[in-house]
């Protein structure tokens, strides 16, 4: 007969859906509220509203043990209900408010943002409302417009800071964001967009700080953590397509990333000393000691994009590494080889390699860049022969996105490599 009892008395303490698990209940109030329906479900609503807020703060906390310290004095159901009505208007008034001043500093941040360009202060204003610890925040009932908006913001913010130190710490925390954000709205196209573009700037970092680094490219090759960002963020881009597809939306894509999505093989620059901007520049950190201090404007300033985008118009099946070294009708850029150099760049072909090599110099209209198996470009004349390592001007790498990394030094530049691979294409 106990055994029954026992029973009778765990199932009408489970009867309810309070917040808590009614079978461990033990003090009084709680027993009440697990074998009455209306406070149960009053500790329910009091339960989500508390879990909806984005920045549980010292204040709150403070008063909601209060509150349960005043409510564990009733001694009757009525007692208990008043105080739970009282608590549940306090706590969305106070939501309410934690809402408003989130929307406040978004659109405050966005302001500074589009009158600067300049993303730190931005980034400073969403951290004076607890940004990072509301990104720490994993409740379940945080689903609402505004909590969205929010991390879509912050997570812009950190894709576009500075390229210093920080900001491949910086990228992965938006993309951390990002894949938080996709759990939570996994039809929002624009999530899509943010990541991919996350993952193409941290391509791009990964790799200028691999070359300060003095990174082989066997060592890049190799590198695990490095290797998957670029299925990554072709696949990230091709869910955007999809999405925005389905739901109608214009299409928001570059260039560049219109070929992330639509080839299978593609070139990137990753490198340039046109504009003056250098990986990791830091005036007070001596990283790039070798590098040149002042940018070179010497008639190449889009040498670099101009470049691989005339690669990736090449059909998608017959694009290698082999391909930079393709003349194109009607292009700008020409590769020579040894025998149509000019006199005085002949010397730029190494010792031992005149008779096969097939491309270390090309023509850029009037101009003559390095170049060869090393994917990278330094201007040849007689002011720069002596001093090439300190003017790069461009680098460039080949990915095959069905790969999960490609990165290894061919051999296309020989000259019976090069027309073996492509024997219907013209060499000067």
């Amino acid at each position: 007969m106990k055994k029954y009892l026992a029973l009778i008395l765990l199932t009408s303490l489970s009867l309810f859906g309070a917040s808590f698990d009614c079978t461990k209940a033990t003090t009084k109030v709680e027993k009440m509220i697990c074998q009455d329906t209306e406070l149960s479900q009053l500790d329910e609503k009091l339960s989500q509203i508390y879990s909806s807020f984005y920045l549980i703060t010292k204040e709150i906390k403070t008063d909601q043990r209060a509150w349960m310290k005043k409510r564990n004095t009733c001694q009757d159901n009525t007692c208990v209900q008043t105080l739970y009505k009282q608590r549940v208007e306090e706590l969305r008034t106070s939501l309410a408010n934690q809402k408003e001043s989130i929307k406040k500093a978004i659109q405050e941040a966005r302001t500074l943002y589009e009158k600067s360009k300049n993303v730190y202060p931005s980034i400073k204003k969403l951290d004076a409302v607890g940004a990072q610890k509301i990104i720490q925040n994993s409740s379940e009932h945080i689903v609402d417009e505004t909590y969205i908006h929010f991390l879509k913001e912050y997570a812009f913010y950190y894709i576009y800071t500075a390229e210093d130190l920080m900001h491949g710490k910086n990228l992965h925390l938006a993309i951390d964001i990002l894949e938080k954000l996709k759990s939570i709205t996994p039809d929002d196209a624009q999530i899509y967009l943010l990541q991919g573009r996350a993952y193409l700037r941290l391509f791009r970092f990964s790799l200028n700080t691999m070359l300060i680094s003095s990174y082989s490219t066997e060592k890049i090759a190799n590198d695990e953590s490095f290797r998957t960002i670029p299925p990554a963020m072709k696949a990230t881009y091709v869910k955007y397509t999809q999405i925005a597809k389905a739901q109608n939306l214009p299409m928001e894509l570059t260039q560049e990333e219109q070929f992330i999505v639509q080839r299978q093989r593609m070139f990137f620059d990753y490198y340039s000393n046109f504009d003056g901007k250098r990986p990791w520049y830091n005036p007070n950190i001596d990283l790039l000691e070798h590098m040149p201090k002042e940018p070179y404007n010497q008639g190449f300033e889009n040498v670099c994009h101009e470049y691989v985008t005339m690669l990736n118009q090449m059909p998608d099946d017959n694009l290698t590494e082999c391909s930079r070294y393709v003349n194109v009708d009607d292009s700008e850029f020409e590769y020579v080889t040894y025998e149509d150099a000019p006199e005085n760049l002949k010397s730029y072909f190494e010792e031992g390699w005149n008779n096969s090599a097939s491309a270390r110099v090309v023509k850029y209209k009037n101009d003559f860049l390095g170049s060869g198996f090393t994917k990278l470009w330094v201007p040849v004349d007689e002011r720069h022969l002596d001093n090439q390592t300190s003017q790069y001007v461009c680098k460039y790498i080949f990915i095959d996105f069905s790969i999960v990394m490609q990165n290894k030094v061919s051999d296309c530049y020989k000259i019976e490599n090069y027309k073996s691979k492509y024997p219907n294409k013209r060499m000067k």
